[in-house]
């Protein structure tokens, strides 16, 4: 049996609860046990952590909301019509007021969320500026997150995150690279160009070598040219000791007087050498002491190569040469660059060619030995 004051289970046949002490009418009939309500409050709040959990998913709430603009968050119809059970429970039972009170709080209600929607009708007609206003602050929000994604300093800009725009440090500046003949000053690291190109220099052209930039050393056109000559043709700057002239003519023919140079006696000899050869032209120096004995030429830096031959006269005195030997050096700059062979009576004639790229004076000279020096006559000596 059970107490009709508390509810609390009695033996039978007791007349006062031992709980209240309320008196146990005879004919209580068993009332059915009061309902277990834990497992509706489990199942209720299982359903609320889902519902919030879907709205998270739904409306994330990394963004912060730009000021002015309003969140709403609609509840589940669920919800709505639990919040409203009360009002309609209180106007029901009459404690909440008469129906006409009751439809002017329904109204007002109506109208309260109208004026929230007012309110917001700014945010809510201008989506575009909504959006406009929230973007910067989720990339802002996203840099805070993961981190700036950074590209590098540049000649003229600093460090730049390419999500939001921020800025470190300073441009590096360019690293320029000196302007030469043909290229303006430039950088190196972006290819950026300053000023203008400086320009050649040129340097005349020579006998060696075409117009020369001095700066670069670009070349341009060619070098000068001159037309072959022979030694014997040519003024000679300075010389010791007779010089004697082999030409084509007879034999016989003699002159008293050096045709370039009139203050010194000299002969002119046939041009034919120790074995019959005969030549254009040829010449050779001697006097009445040892020597040494030379002549000098200015080339100018003219040319670029000196040949022909040498040997022993067909003139000369077979007791005067006879037993003796001799030989003539090529000094250029005053530097020696060719030394003959040494020529004896019975010596054949002999073929030279020397380098005289860029010499600009040129010296003969026979060596100071007993002995006539038409044992070594040059013949046909040619620059070019």
């Amino acid at each position: 049996m059970f107490c009709t004051n508390c509810g609390r289970n009695l033996e039978d046949g007791t007349q006062f609860c031992i709980y209240c002490g309320a008196p146990v009418e005879e004919d209580l009939r068993e009332l059915p046990p009061r309902k277990k309500i834990w497992p509706w409050i489990v199942g209720v709040a299982v359903l609320l952590a889902l519902v919030v959990g879907v709205l998270f998913i739904l409306h994330p709430w990394d963004a912060k909301p730009s000021r002015g603009s309003s969140i709403v968050i609609e509840m589940p119809s669920d919800e709505k019509e639990t919040e409203e059970k009360p009002e309609k429970t209180g106007t029901l039972s009459g404690e909440a007021g008469t129906p006409t009170e009751t439809s002017e709080a329904s109204a007002e209600t109506s109208e309260a969320p109208a004026e929230t929607s007012g309110g917001s009708s700014s945010s809510a007609a201008k989506p575009e500026e909504q959006q406009k206003n929230t973007e910067p602050t989720e990339e802002k929000s996203a840099c805070e997150r993961n981190g700036h994604d950074w590209k590098a300093a540049t000649c003229t800009e600093p460090k730049t995150c390419t999500v939001c725009g921020a800025t470190e440090g300073s441009a590096k500046g360019h690293s320029w690279k000196a302007a030469t003949c043909t290229e303006p000053k430039t950088c190196t690291v972006c290819g950026a160009k300053e000023g203008s190109a400086l320009g050649h220099d040129w340097a005349p052209a020579t006998y060696t070598s075409p117009e020369t930039c001095k700066r670069c050393g670009t070349t341009r056109g060619t070098a000068l040219t001159v037309s072959a000559v022979y030694l014997t043709d040519m003024p000679y700057s300075a010389k010791f000791g007779k010089l004697y002239v082999h030409t084509k003519k007879a034999a016989s023919w003699t002159s008293n007087n050096d045709y370039r140079d009139e203050t010194t006696n000299g002969n002119i000899y046939p041009a034919r050498d120790r074995k019959g050869t005969y030549y254009e032209n040829g010449f050779h120096l001697d006097g009445s002491t040892l020597g040494p004995y030379y002549i000098t030429y200015d080339l100018e830096g003219k040319y670029t190569r000196l040949y022909g031959y040498y040997g022993v006269s067909y003139s000369a005195n077979l007791q005067d040469i006879k037993g003796y030997k001799k030989y003539f050096e090529i000094y250029a700059d005053g530097k020696l660059i060719f030394t003959s062979a040494t020529m004896k009576y019975d010596s054949s004639s002999q073929y030279f060619s020397i380098d005289v790229t860029g010499v600009k004076t040129l010296r003969i000279q026979y060596s100071a030995t007993e002995g006539s020096n038409d044992l070594a006559v040059i013949y046909e000596a040619k620059l070019e």
